[in-house]
């Protein structure tokens, strides 16, 4: 299914019921909101991990915007520590190319670990300014 919101259009899938009958009436379900990882990644990452809920709960999957179905509007920066061992650069290269590369920078960045900001600050914060620059520009004026 997919709602458009302001100048975004997202997927989103649902299991469970949201009403169920109980005697002569009706009662909500509670409902679960499952917020997947990323970058890169949609609901069908959770979905079948979840699906035993939907006896007791109405559960709602949306694709995060740049995710899965939903919409790719926004530009996207992805620095990158060439030198970080938690999500080394093979890794991010690899989530990189699953968005799509006309609205995806990848910006690597030398001597840098995980900390980014705090090893290359003098790389990190100009990549942001300057990926960013016409959305800063349309704040300030």
């Amino acid at each position: 299914m997919r709602i458009s919101l302001g100048d975004v259009s997202l997927w989103f899938d649902v299991s469970g019921p949201s009403v169920i009958p109980q005697g002569d009436t009706t009662v909500e379900h509670p409902v679960l909101v499952a917020v997947h990882g990323g970058p890169g990644l949609d609901h069908i990452s959770m979905k079948s991990a979840l699906a035993p809920l939907a006896d007791d709960f109405q559960i709602l999957y949306p694709d995060l915007r740049g995710h899965g179905r939903s919409d790719y509007s926004s530009p996207v920066l992805i620095l990158a520590g060439e030198d970080d061992p938690i999500c080394p650069l093979p890794v991010v290269e690899e989530l990189a190319s699953r968005l799509p590369a006309e609205t995806t920078r990848l910006v690597r960045l030398p001597g840098a670990r995980h900390t980014i900001f705090r090893d290359r600050p003098d790389l990190a914060f100009p990549a942001v300014r300057k990926r960013y620059a016409e959305e800063l520009e349309t704040l300030v004026s």
